[in-house]
This record gives structure tokens, sequence and C-alpha cells, in this order.
């Protein structure tokens, strides 16, 4: 079992996070913070840090020039420390985006507590379609002649990777979410439990079309934001030639 310790200069500044985020007008911001995962053993501490830059206003959304850059040192290595990660990233749009990615990673690694990761981050709309997916490209069955399978699913949506590096994202690890040039907020529908619907997308050039839209949702009265709607993060990436030897930290 494992507990967890929070710095509290990390917390004072995701306070000021959660303040601002999601209401108000404010131009560019940055946002740092920190939590360590102690284990049984010492030696296996560590720190994962991450930084937010940026802002998507969502009283005055701006398609033009707003954005918000995750930046995170290490994955989630299991469900708890994916919801100490939601405590931080989980109130603005690129954080939400962020934890998206980080349960797909723990569902390539452990499928049982990778069903646990999506539904902590999705919408309850949402987790049929993710996990259905997910079960194919990260299938427990070793082909190397299906491109179907592909474990690099989540290091091809990260800056820095690509196909000609064999999908070996830039560490610390990245990612940029914008507006939705068409449609950027909108108000959710009963069926979806009320709220409000967030459009947004991050860039991936290894795609023939590389914005990749995403839909987040904040229900009336909820704590964090979640995926409504992703399928351009999970969608067959291009298939790289060989094996796949990068390590995710």
């Amino acid at each position: 079992m494992k507990f967890f310790s929070t710095k509290p200069l990390a917390m004072a500044l995701v306070s000021m996070l959660l303040a601002s985020c999601m209401g108000n007008s404010r131009g560019t911001q940055q946002v740092t913070g920190s939590f360590t995962p102690i284990s049984d053993e010492p030696q296996s501490t560590r720190d994962m840090t991450f930084t937010i830059e940026g802002h998507l206003d969502a009283d005055a959304p701006d398609a033009a020039t707003q954005y918000e850059k995750v930046t995170w040192t290490h994955f989630p290595s299991d469900v708890d420390e994916l919801r100490q990660a939601q405590q931080q990233l989980g109130h603005s749009l690129g954080g939400a985006v962020a934890l998206q990615l980080m349960a797909f990673e723990i569902y390539r690694h452990d499928r049982t507590a990778g069903e646990e990761a999506v539904r902590l981050v999705n919408h309850r709309n949402n987790h049929s379609s993710v996990l259905r997916q997910l079960s194919q490209h990260f299938s427990e069955t070793t082909n190397p002649d299906d491109l179907y399978i592909q474990p690099y699913l989540v290091a091809c949506n990260l800056e820095g990777a690509t196909t000609d590096n064999h999908y070996s994202p830039t560490h610390p690890y990245s990612i940029t979410v914008y507006w939705d040039k068409a449609r950027q907020v909108e108000q959710a529908s009963v069926y979806m439990g009320g709220g409000q619907l967030f459009y947004v997308h991050l860039l991936n050039p290894n795609y023939s079309t590389p914005e990749r839209r995403v839909q987040v949702i904040l229900n009336e009265g909820a704590q964090y934001l979640l995926i409504h709607n992703s399928p351009s993060l999970y969608t067959q990436c291009p298939p790289i030639l060989g094996e796949w030897t990068y390590e995710m930290r």
C-alpha cells in the first residue's frame, strides 16, 4: 500500500490554479506542483513533478491565442498515483487530457488497474468505448505482424515522438492543448449530467489529420473535469517497423 506526502508549496500553487483555471480572463500563467509517492521500500521513492503553462479561459475562449501546455516527469504507476495526479491536474482542460494518456499507460501495464484508471478520468458514457479499443491496441497476445497492437500508442501522442525516432518522446513529457477552432464551450445536456462541454485538441503531426480532437466535460457539482469523448487519442497511430524499445518513465 502506498501513502503520499504532498508538498505545501505545490498545494498552495495548485489552490491558485483551482480558483482561476476555469473562470477568469487572465492571460498566460504558469503553475507548478509535485507529489512524492512513498512505497514500503525507501529506494523506490521518486517525485512526480508537473507544470501547466498557459490558460484556456472557459469564460472568454480565444482559439487564436489560448493554449495549455502540460509537462510532467513521470507517468503514474497505479491508480493511487493517478488519483493524486488528478487532484492537481483535474481542474484544467490540458490536465484532463494528460490524465487520459496517463490512464492509458496504466492500462498498458496492468489491465485490471487500467480499467479503474479509465473510469476515474472518463465520463461514465465514455468508459466502454475507450476500454474496448485499448484492449485491442494493448492486446496481451504478442504478434509482431499485427500492426493494430501498438504499445507505443501513448508515446505517439507526446511531443517529440515521431515515426522517424521510433516514438521516443522528449522528456519531461508534454502535450499542448488548444481550443477547437469551430466551437469551444457548450451547455451539456441532461443526458450527460448537465454542466459544460468543452471542445479542445492537441496537435500530433504523426497523423494525416494532426488536430486530435477531444471533448471534456464538467458536470454540475462535479469536482474534476472528465473526458467525454476522445477517439482521436486511441485511433490507430501510424505504425513503426520493428520492436518499440523506448522505456516510459
